[in-house]
């Protein structure tokens, strides 16, 4: 296993927040590659081309969004596996992680569109069961890639494992959260502050996309792999993370 410690007398949000950030800092070159192909590229290249062809940006704006949805879709599955990896005391290459997201990619869109309407469902009949399946749901990714589960027991799976500690895991998200708008806040006004002075508007919110579509890409997998692990081992005293790496 790996020598990154995790709390086993319960969920420590503390822990899962201090091992994410312990495992993005000792993989953070493949970590921000991956985030930067799958991230940041797509943007970049739909809205160059778009200025290029001289198309407004309102007219590729979906576009961009899909692709870099989708695109998403393989990252997060890169990550989780690379995340996994790391905790189990294996490491992955760059490609064993671009291979497991492009082998869950189906799985992780369906879990994603899934879990998306269901949540949105939630939200507007009223806010509190749109969290509340947020919470149930969160592991539902890492699930898929590690134990290769279907999406209906992917799903089920992790309402089993985030049940009696979906209080805790609901603070983790929103301090997660807040720290992901804070980072992304900074990073910005820094990046405007030099592209206003020395490139045109243009060239700041072109930037400014793929900045954002790299930091939400790189950061949005880990911790839920963590999460997944913290809440096997407190629920099952799970020494290996398992079928991926079969």
């Amino acid at each position: 296993m790996s020598d990154i410690a995790i709390s086993r007398e319960g969920l420590d949000i503390g822990g899962v927040l201090r091992t994410t950030i312990e495992i993005t800092r000792r993989n953070i070159g493949p970590m921000l590659l991956l985030a930067a192909v799958f991230g940041s590229l797509p943007v970049l290249v739909i809205d160059l081309a778009a200025t290029l062809a001289h198309v407004s940006a309102q007219s590729v704006n979906l576009l961009a969004r899909l692709v870099s949805f989708l695109s998403g879709m393989v990252l997060q599955g890169a990550l989780i596996h690379l995340t996994l990896a790391h905790l189990d005391g294996r490491g992955a290459t760059w490609n064993e992680s671009i291979a497991a997201g492009l082998k869950t990619f189906r799985g992780l869109f369906g879990i994603s569109f899934i879990a998306g309407a269901g949540v949105f469902l939630g939200f507007i009949l009223l806010i509190a069961p749109g969290v509340m399946l947020g919470v149930m749901w969160c592991v539902a990714g890492p699930v898929l890639v590690a134990e290769r589960r279907g999406l209906s027991p992917a799903f089920t799976r992790s309402a089993a494992l985030t049940r009696g500690h979906r209080w805790k895991i609901f603070a983790l998200l929103l301090i997660y959260w807040f720290s992901v708008a804070l980072i992304l806040l900074v990073a910005s006004f820094g990046l405007g502050v030099l592209i206003g002075v020395f490139a045109d508007t243009g060239s700041a919110a072109l930037v400014g996309a793929a900045l954002g579509a790299l930091v939400m890409g790189l950061l949005n997998g880990p911790i839920f792999a963590v999460l997944y692990t913290e809440l096997r081992r407190l629920k099952e005293g799970a020494t290996q993370i398992a079928a991926v790496f079969d």
